[in-house]
Formats: structure tokens, C-alpha cells, sequence
């Protein structure tokens, strides 16, 4: 009898050492937007977001994801990721992350009802072209790019086009 308390004891108190342990498991991402909102693929020690599907209105992209046990560095495809979507408000993108071919353009074309974006945080060091960046986000009143770095792009063809409410901080 005392075997089998001890066992019941023990299996007990795994239970409850897990179900305390969930909340900090499902809060790790600090709001970061899964990977799984977003069309992409993986190669090696990098995932590629190429089309957000999510429904959230407030996206949050960090500079990696856990994919299997492996951190990949988050690049996205400037050309699709979020071209074109009518949903978002606001997009928040972290430290780390990359772009395909070190080109942003088109990356929030038309995206009309964002209001609020927030790239003070990631390199644009490498970056060649803009163009396009916020062309077609009419409602688009705030952008933090504060620090951008320039010198290597050479174009910014239509990069604000539209977008004339814009009111940049940082």
C-alpha cells in the first residue's frame, strides 16, 4: 500500500508541477507573432515569412523562432509578406531580423488600414532599395524608423506615396 501511495504522491505532484509551469510555457514569445501566421519555409538555421495569414491586427515579428528544436533567423520576403493585406494596424518588427536579398521594398504596399509602424529596432545597413516601402498605406500616422541607415540604398522610388499622414518619431 505505502508503494503505491508513494507512486500516486509522485505522479501528482509531476501534474501539478506542469500545469504551474504552462502559463510561463505559453507566455514565452512575449506577443511575438507565431511563425505559423505566416506562410514560410525553412532552410537550415533560417525560416522565410513570405505571406502573413494570421487574423491578429497587431503583428509582432521577432529576429528568430524555435523551429524544432533549431533558432532560425527570421528573413522576410519584402515582396509578399504583408503586401496588399487590409487587416493590420500595426506591425512591430525586432532586432535580427533579415530581408531576402537585402530589399525592403513593396513590404507594406498597399497595406490600408495600418496606422502604426515600428522599425527603430532592426538593421537596415545592408538594405539596397525602399522603394514602394509605404506606398498605399492611407492610413498610416506613425512610423519609428529612427535607426535607419540609408547609405547603401539607392532606390526610394514612391516609398511614401499615399501615405501622406504620416508623422515619423524616433
Amino acid at each position: 500500500m505505502r508503494t503505491g501511495f508513494k507512486r500516486f504522491l509522485s505522479s501528482f505532484i509531476v501534474v501539478i508541477m506542469i500545469i504551474a509551469l504552462l502559463p510561463a510555457i505559453s507566455f514565452a514569445a512575449d506577443g511575438d507573432t507565431p511563425y505559423t501566421d505566416f506562410t514560410y519555409t525553412v532552410s537550415g538555421s533560417t525560416v522565410t515569412l513570405t505571406k502573413y495569414k494570421g487574423t491578429a491586427t497587431t503583428v509582432v515579428v521577432p529576429g528568430s523562432y524555435v523551429i524544432n528544436g533549431t533558432t532560425c533567423t527570421t528573413y522576410l520576403d519584402s515582396k509578399t509578406v504583408f503586401t496588399g493585406n487590409t487587416k493590420i494596424k500595426s506591425v512591430t518588427l525586432k532586432s535580427g531580423i533579415k530581408f531576402k536579398d537585402n530589399v525592403m521594398s513593396d513590404l507594406f504596399w498597399n497595406c490600408t488600414a495600418l496606422t502604426t509602424v515600428n522599425l527603430s529596432a532592426i538593421s537596415t545597413t545592408n538594405i539596397t532599395k525602399m522603394t514602394n516601402l509605404f506606398r498605399g498605406c492611407s492610413a498610416l500616422t506613425a512610423f519609428n524608423g529612427s535607426n535607419f541607415d540609408t547609405s547603401k540604398v539607392n532606390s526610394f522610388s514612391f516609398m511614401f506615396q499615399n501615405a501622406s499622414k504620416v508623422v515619423f518619431s524616433g
